[in-house]
């Protein structure tokens, strides 16, 4: 089950991949949410190494990532997964300079299996949900605001 979010963005493709591969600082920029509570660093970078570990925790338990490829300034790939196989995600961002600023499009291969199968008519929109709140917290980002600024209603 796929899911694609494209966002624009006055940032350069490199900016944004800059601020999307620095896994240490997504506190500083993506707000925790029901479905998103943090991300632990088993090993910690300013710039993307292939095979970099991480985990985001979430209230189906902790999920598993790695950065399974790097094409530096246009592409990064994760692959997420519960302990049990359950619940696996794999997301690619991509970027793509333009005119005034870049593109970034992030897709997200949601497969379901064992436990959480009976209920991925909750999980799956959730995690779609989860993935555009994502890619609205970067654009905001990327436009300088900081997450309190961009938690305001406007």
């Amino acid at each position: 089950m796929g899911n694609t979010c494209t966002i624009h963005t006055s940032a350069s493709a490199a900016e944004a991949f800059g601020v999307v591969a620095d896994l240490s600082s997504y506190g500083s920029w993506l707000p925790r949410s029901v479905s998103y509570r943090g991300t632990d660093l088993e090993r910690t970078s300013a710039s993307p190494l292939l095979g970099t570990r991480y985990a985001d925790r979430t209230p189906l338990g902790q999920v598993e990532g790695v950065v399974t490829e790097v094409e530096m300034g246009r592409r990064i790939r994760f692959r997420q997964a519960l302990r049990d196989r359950s619940l696996s995600i794999d997301i690619t961002y991509e970027f793509e300079d333009g005119i005034a600023g870049s593109m970034v499009r992030r897709t997200g291969i949601i497969e379901v299996a064992g436990r959480i199968r009976p209920i991925a008519w909750i999980v799956v929109p959730l995690t779609r949900a989860e993935n555009r709140r994502t890619m609205r917290a970067l654009r905001r980002h990327l436009a300088g605001l900081s997450p309190a600024d961009a938690a305001r209603p406007r």
